[in-house]
């Protein structure tokens, strides 16, 4: 056993927690080294934080409901985990930030400032959600994305890559964002559903270079001439080409672009 509950107990949200207390020596994912006798955060059960690795929750931290916390996660300073949660690998839960539901927030993620991951969100890779930003439904922030400001990822959406979202952006429905991504509102992206043979999505986004990329099904393509000249060799002059050469124009109005 790393840690036992002390009798040192709080409410929160209505429920009894109890603060921890390391029975070792504990080097956490943050670098932090907790010394075997150090009373640590709040948790309700045991079954909310591992008894084995180098998982810790410390400070005030608060965990609860079923949420669990395991390998060498860390959930410190005023962070609560709670509902059906987990975070697990090396990620990292810290100032204000809320995770609950039944999000999943794992690897060397990082959730941290204001920021919430609720639903059934998933963050992962070495993704940093932070600030006032929201993650929630089916979405999934990964890789090196980064989501900060006062954003909101949701719906089926995917952020990865090295992509960011911020200021008031919203992405949301089946958009997929990658790469250079770097969406600050709501108009550097438009997605639209069903195109193509197999009907697919497709999302076309502005990157940190000024450039428009487009995710169609499978394929990345840095730039809205390199996406039309691929969707002519590949479709010729069928119907799929004239509907994604259209979506090209579409989306060379949307964005200004004049030639």
């Amino acid at each position: 056993m790393k840690y036992e509950l002390t009798d040192e107990i709080i409410e929160c949200e209505g429920r009894k927690l109890h603060r921890i207390r390391a029975l070792k020596d504990i080097v956490t994912s943050s670098g932090k080294i907790v010394k075997k006798g150090d009373l640590g955060g709040w948790i309700a059960y045991e079954s909310n934080l591992s008894q084995g690795d180098n998982s810790w929750v410390d400070d005030n931290a608060c965990v609860y409901d079923y949420a669990w916390i395991d390998d060498n996660a860390y959930v410190c300073d005023n962070a609560h985990v709670y509902g059906k949660s987990r975070v697990y690998d090396e990620a990292i839960i810290r100032d204000n930030a809320h995770v609950r539901g039944e999000a999943r927030v794992f690897d060397k993620a990082c959730v941290h400032g204001n920021a919430e991951v609720s639903g059934r969100a998933i963050v992962h890779g070495e993704a940093v959600v932070l600030d006032e930003a929201r993650i929630f439904e089916n979405s999934t922030v990964s890789d090196n994305a980064c989501v900060y400001d006062n954003a909101q990822i949701y719906g089926n959406s995917k952020v990865y890559g090295e992509a960011e979202v911020y200021n008031q952006a919203e992405v949301y429905d089946n958009a997929e964002l990658l790469g250079e991504a770097c969406i600050g509102d709501s108009s550097c992206y438009i997605t639209i559903k069903g195109l193509g043979k197999n009907y697919e999505n497709t999302t076309v986004f502005t990157t940190k270079n000024k450039n428009i990329a487009v995710k169609d099904n499978d394929y990345y393509y840095k730039t809205l001439s390199e996406f039309a000249n691929q969707m002519e060799e590949i479709f010729g002059d069928s119907k799929y080409a004239k509907e994604y050469l259209a979506l090209v124009e579409l989306a060379k109005i949307h964005f200004g672009i004049e030639k």
